[in-house]
C-alpha cells in the first residue's frame, strides 16, 4: 500500500528499501505492505484519492501588472488567458516557454481523472519552486477535495502542505464551507502536534480571491517601492501639502521620533501621521512596513439645508408642556467646518446667557483653542461680534436644542458643545472631490472634532448627542477604512449617541446601479464649462471590466480608462486610476477625473468578457461638489449616505407627515444594511432668527436628523434622572428610539431601506411621562 510519512529519521532510515519518493519537508511516499505500516512508529497516512471539482473559474485580471502566478488545480480550465498547462498525474508541460513573460501568469494544472494525494504535494511543491525561480508570488486555487471528507483540511497531506509554505509568501485557495473546515482534525491513530494553517477557506471563489490579495496587499508584496503608493491622485498630490496617514497597528509611537515626523493618537492605539508629503516621501522607507497598504483619502461635505421663506408651520415640530424631560444634564455637540453665531437668541437662556459650554476651534490636526461658556458670555455683554452668523450649523443646534418665540426644540434645556474644524485644502478637493466648495472636510478631521467634544463631555460627566451633518463624497461610498473601523468603535461608547442624515442624493442623478447585461452605456452631463468632475466605477464581485470613456459623438478620442493615465481632448483633460483592486472593499474600482474646458457630454461605455452580466456602479461625487454634472441614467436606491452604516451611527431620513411619504431628496439604499437608517423624521420645520422679521422655511435630511438628535437629549435626560449614569451608547440609544416610531397600515413609506419606521412625538411624549421599568 502506498503512504505518505511525516518526518522521522530514525523510521526513513530502516524504510529506505520500501521509498518511492521525497515529497519535501522532510515527509516521504513509501509502498509498503498493510502489517509493516502497522510496525511503524512515525506519523503515517494512506496516499489517498483527491476528487476533482468542475468549476471553470475567471482570470485573476485584477492583478493587473503584479508578479504573480495563479495557479488552478483540478479541472483543465478552458480559457484563452491561461498561459501554461501542467498535467498532474503525467507530470508534463504545455507552452511552458509562456512562464517567462512578464507580468501575472495563469497556470492550469489538471488531470482528466482523480489524482492522489502525493501528487496533490509534488504539483504545490512544483508551483512553489517555479515561483521562486521566477521570483513571483504564487496564489494556488485548489479545485479538488479529499474524496474521503475525514482526509479534508487537517490531515498529514495537509500539514506536509503547509510546511512547504512556512516562510513564504504564496497562498492556497480552497472553497470550504464553514462546518467542514477541520470537522475530522485527525484520520490517523496517533495524534501529531499542530501547525499554522497557511490555507485560506470559503464558500465563495469570488471571496477566496479578494482574501487572497488582501492577504498579499496588506503584506505590501503587490506594491512597489519607488513612491510610498503607486497611485496616480497621490501623485498630483504637491509635495508641500500637509496629509493624514493612517498607520497600522503595529506602529509605535517612538518610530515617529526616529523619523521626526508628527504624529497623533486617535482612540486607544490608532496612530496616524500628519505631516507634509514630502517629509512622509523622505521616510516612505522606514514607513512602508507600518503604513495602510492603500492610499485613501476620504472626503466629507456637509449636507446643505434647504431655505425658503415660506410661511411653514408643523405642529410635529412644536414641543408641548407635557415633555417631561428637555434634555437637562446632556450635551448636544456638532462637529462643524462653520462656526455658529453665539448671538443667536435660540442658543441662549431667556436670562441672555449663552447655552454653548465650549467651542474647539481647529488650528492644525489635534492643535487649536478653547472658547469656554464665559468667553461667549462676556463678548455677549461687550456686543463685541465673534459669531459666523447665519451658519447652517446655528441651524442645525437650534434645531435640535433651541427656544425662541412659538418654536421650542425637544432640548430645550440641554447645552451646547462646538468643534469647528478646517475645510479641507483646495488641492485635495480638486483631485478627490470636484468642484472645491467651503463646507467639503477631510475624514479625519471630524474625527479629531469628535474626540474633542467626547473630552469635554466626559471631563463634565454628562452624556454627549453627537450630531455629524456629513455626507462621503465618493471613497466612503464602498468598504470600510480605517477612519470607519475607528468612528464605529465610538458607537460602542457609553454616554455617546452619533446620529447622521442619510443625505440629499435620491434625486440628484449621481448614482447608478447596473445588475444586468454584458453592456452599457451613460452619459455624464454638465450644465457649465469648466467643471471638475471626480467618479468612481465599483466592481460589485470583484470581476474585471472594460470601460471607456469619449465625448459623445467623437469616437477618434475614445480613452480606455481600465489603464491608468491621463488624456489630453478637445474639451478637457482627463485622468483615470486604472482597474485598482480595493484593498477596503475587495473589489474592483476605476476612480476618474475629468477637467473640461468647454460644456460637454462624455459617454461612458461599460462592458465584461464573454457576455457575463454586469454588477457595476458608477458614481458621480456628491453636491455640492458636482453641481453641474448628472448622469442620464440613476438609481435612486442607491443613494443612501453609506457613512451611518460604515460608522455605527444613527442614520435619519426625511419624511413629510403631511403627505406621509419620505421626501423626494432622502436618500435610499436597496438593502437596509447598506444605510443604517434608524428612522425618517419631519423633515420641515420654521425657525425665526435674530435677524429677520419673517420666519425662515428649513427643508432636508439635516432638519430630520437634528429633530431625532434633540429627542435622543431628551431621553438621555430621563434615563439620567430615573436611574442614574446615563450609560446608554449608540446601539442602545437605537434600541430605545425604535419604541418612539410608528408605521401606516397599507402604505409603501417608510419602505425598510428608509428607515425602521416614522419617528412619533406622541409617543416620545408618553415614553417621558412614563416611568422607566
Amino acid at each position: 500500500m502506498r503512504v505518505i510519512m511525516a518526518p522521522c529519521t530514525k523510521e526513513k532510515q530502516s524504510l529506505e528499501p520500501w521509498i518511492l519518493e521525497d515529497l519535501g519537508a522532510g515527509y516521504v511516499l513509501l509502498d509498503i505492505k498493510e502489517e509493516l505500516s502497522k510496525k511503524r512508529e512515525g506519523y503515517l497516512e494512506p496516499d489517498f484519492e483527491m476528487q476533482l471539482g468542475e468549476e471553470q473559474v475567471e482570470a485573476l485580471g485584477l492583478l493587473n501588472e503584479a508578479p504573480i502566478i495563479f495557479a488552478t488545480l483540478g479541472v483543465r480550465q478552458i480559457s484563452s488567458k491561461v498561459s501554461s498547462y501542467y498535467e498532474i498525474k503525467r507530470g508534463r508541460w504545455q507552452n511552458k516557454e509562456a512562464l517567462l513573460k512578464e507580468g501575472p501568469i495563469w497556470i492550469s494544472c489538471y488531470s482528466e481523472q482523480s489524482f492522489l494525494a502525493s501528487e496533490l504535494i509534488k504539483t504545490i511543491r512544483l508551483l512553489i519552486e517555479q515561483a521562486k525561480a521566477l521570483k513571483k508570488i504564487a496564489i494556488i486555487y485548489l479545485d479538488s477535495k479529499p474524496k474521503e471528507s475525514y482526509f479534508t483540511c487537517r490531515s498529514l497531506t495537509y500539514k506536509c502542505i503547509n510546511e512547504l509554505l512556512v516562510g513564504e509568501k504564496h497562498i492556497v485557495l480552497q472553497i470550504m464551507r464553514d462546518e467542514d473546515i477541520g470537522a475530522c482534525y485527525l484520520p490517523s491513530e496517533k495524534n501529531f502536534e499542530p501547525y499554522e494553517n497557511h490555507f485560506i477557506y470559503d464558500k465563495s471563489y469570488n471571496k477566496l480571491m479578494t482574501k487572497a490579495i488582501k492577504k498579499l496587499t496588506k503584506k505590501r508584496t503587490l506594491v512597489t517601492q519607488e513612491s510610498l503608493y503607486q497611485d496616480l491622485f497621490y501623485e498630483q498630490i504637491p509635495m508641500s501639502e500637509k496629509l493624514y496617514l493612517p498607520l497600522q497597528n503595529n506602529f509605535k509611537n517612538k518610530l515617529s521620533e526616529q523619523v521626526g515626523l508628527n504624529t497623533i493618537l486617535l482612540g486607544q492605539d490608532f496612530y496616524v501621521i500628519y505631516d507634509t508629503k514630502a517629509n512622509i516621501e523622505q521616510q516612505r522607507n522606514d514607513l512602508k512596513d507600518y503604513v495602510m497598504p492603500q492610499w485613501t483619502l476620504p472626503l466629507v461635505a456637509q449636507i446643505p439645508i434647504h431655505k425658503s421663506n415660506d410661511l411653514y408651520i408643523n405642529e410635529n415640530n412644536v414641543v408641548t408642556n407635557a415633555f417631561k424631560y428637555r434634555g437637562e444634564g446632556v450635551y448636544i455637540g456638532i462637529v462643524s467646518v462653520e462656526g455658529v453665531d453665539w448671538e443667536e437668541p435660540l442658543l441662549r437662556t431667556s436670562q441672555g446667557k449663552t447655552r454653548i459650554s465650549c467651542i474647539w476651534e481647529q488650528e492644525q490636526a489635534d492643535k487649536g483653542i478653547y472658547y469656554t461658556a464665559s468667553t461667549i458670555n462676556t463678548a455677549l455683554e461687550a456686543e463685541k461680534i465673534l459669531s459666523d452668523s447665519r451658519s447652517e450649523a446655528t441651524f442645525l443646534l437650534g434645531l435640535a436644542g433651541g427656544k425662541q418665540g412659538y418654536y421650542e426644540a425637544p432640548a430645550s434645556k440641554a447645552e451646547f458643545l462646538v468643534a469647528k474644524i478646517k475645510p479641507a485644502t483646495r488641492n485635495v478637493q480638486q483631485l478627490y472631490g470636484g468642484e472645491p466648495h467651503p463646507l467639503v472636510a477631510l475624514v479625519p478631521d471630524v474625527l479629531i472634532g469628535a474626540y474633542k467634544l467626547m473630552e469635554l463631555a466626559k471631563l463634565n460627566q454628562k452624556p454627549l448627542v453627537l450630531y455629524l451633518p456629513y455626507h462621503y463624497l465618493l471613497e466612503g461610498i464602498e468598504g470600510v477604512n480605517k477612519y470607519d473601523r475607528i468612528f464605529n468603535e465610538l458607537s460602542h461608547q457609553p454616554g455617546l449617541t452619533i446620529i447622521m442624515p442619510v443625505g440629499e442624493e435620491a434625486d440628484k442623478k449621481h448614482r447608478w446601479l447596473i445588475e444586468e447585461g454584458s453592456s452599457k452605456e451613460v452619459r455624464i452631463q454638465t450644465k457649465e464649462e469648466k467643471q471638475n468632475i471626480v467618479g468612481m466605477i465599483c466592481s460589485k464581485k470583484a470581476e474585471v471590466f472594460q470601460a471607456s470613456l469619449q465625448l459623445l459623438g467623437n469616437e477618434t478620442q475614445r480613452i480606455c480608462i481600465e489603464e491608468q493615465g491621463i488624456y489630453q481632448t478637445t474639451a478637457g483633460k482627463v485622468e483615470s486610476s486604472g482597474l485598482k483592486w480595493d484593498y477596503h472593499s475587495g473589489q474592483i474600482v476605476i476612480r476618474f477625473r475629468i477637467e473640461q474646458h468647454t460644456q460637454s457630454t462624455w459617454q461612458l461605455h461599460l462592458s465584461t468578457e464573454d457576455n457575463k452580466k454586469l454588477r457595476l456602479s458608477v458614481s458621480l461625487c456628491e453636491q455640492p461638489v458636482n453641481p453641474g454634472a448628472t448622469l442620464s441614467s440613476w438609481t435612486a436606491l442607491n443613494t443612501a449616505n453609506p457613512a451611518p452604516a460604515k460608522w455605527g451611527t444613527m442614520g435619519v431620513g426625511s419624511f413629510d407627515t403631511k403627505a406621509l411619504v419620505v421626501r423626494r431628496g432622502s436618500g435610499r439604499a436597496k438593502h437596509t444594511n447598506q444605510t443604517g437608517l434608524s428612522c425618517v423624521a419631519e423633515g420641515r420645520a420654521s425657525i425665526r432668527l435674530k435677524e429677520q422679521n419673517e420666519i425662515l422655511c428649513l427643508e432636508g435630511t439635516d432638519v430630520a436628523a437634528s429633530l431625532v438628535t434633540g429627542v435622543v437629549a431628551t431621553l438621555y435626560s430621563k434615563w439620567q434622572q430615573e436611574k442614574g449614569k446615563a450609560y446608554l451608547n449608540t446601539k442602545m440609544m437605537q434600541m430605545w428610539i425604535e419604541r418612539q416610531l410608528t408605521h401606516l397600515p397599507n402604505q409603501t413609506y417608510p419602505h425598510f431601506s428608509q428607515g425602521s419606521g416614522i419617528l412619533d412625538l406622541k409617543k416620545l411624549e408618553a415614553t417621558l411621562i412614563a416611568p422607566l421599568e
